[in-house]
């Protein structure tokens, strides 16, 4: 590898972890916050609340339907 190669490459490294900081905290400062906006007698209200998509708790698979076999119900 070559000098430009490294330097292409550490820059493209720099930028793509600066950009996922800049994500991290942006998402720290909108996370659980509303915004309310009145203007021309017209009230508006934008609230934003990110969840973990992550199980807790109860992760087993709910029990199978006894009437749907093979992936289809039977009549």
């Amino acid at each position: 590898m070559d000098a430009q190669t490294l330097m292409t490459g550490s820059v493209g490294g720099i930028s793509v972890a600066a950009l996922f900081g800049l994500a991290v905290v942006v998402y720290k400062v909108v996370n659980h916050r509303r915004c309310r906006s009145v203007c021309c007698d017209k009230r508006m209200e934008v609230s934003l609340d990110i969840d973990t998509t992550t199980p807790t708790g109860n992760t087993t698979p709910p029990k199978s339907n006894p009437l749907i076999k093979d992936g289809y119900q039977a009549s």
